[in-house]
């Protein structure tokens, strides 16, 4: 048997920002991102991994795990999600979110639409 070496399906590597490990380089680019956005005072915080309960009818049908939550100066919430793959898995759960909930859910935003 060979010795093989694991490899991300998606072929991510993991990169360490401000003691804390993220999926990807991408992912942890927007966190530094996040963050000059907190020191321009442009958004107040932001979570990452936040668990998503997703519920439909009081049901529990699953978590969903959103790269991040934007809390914005004037307290509204936004989902930010870091994606270069969309799988099939995380359309439908995207798709329950947005049904299930009254946040907004951005996909690799640019600031301008972040901030709207």
């Amino acid at each position: 048997m060979r010795n093989m070496r694991y490899r991300n399906k998606y072929n991510n590597k993991k990169c360490r920002y401000k003691d804390r490990i993220f999926h990807s380089r991408r992912e942890a680019g927007d966190a530094m991102w996040l963050d000059s956005l907190i020191k321009q005072g442009k958004i107040k915080d932001f979570e990452c991994q936040h668990k998503i309960d997703i519920r439909v009818n009081g049901k529990h049908i699953c978590n969903h795990y959103v790269d991040f939550l934007v809390i914005l100066n004037d307290g509204s919430k936004k989902y930010v999600e870091t994606k270069g793959f969309q799988s099939e898995t995380w359309i439908i759960k995207k798709k329950l979110v947005e049904a299930t909930n009254e946040i907004i859910y951005l996909v690799n935003p640019k600031e301008d639409e972040l901030l709207k």
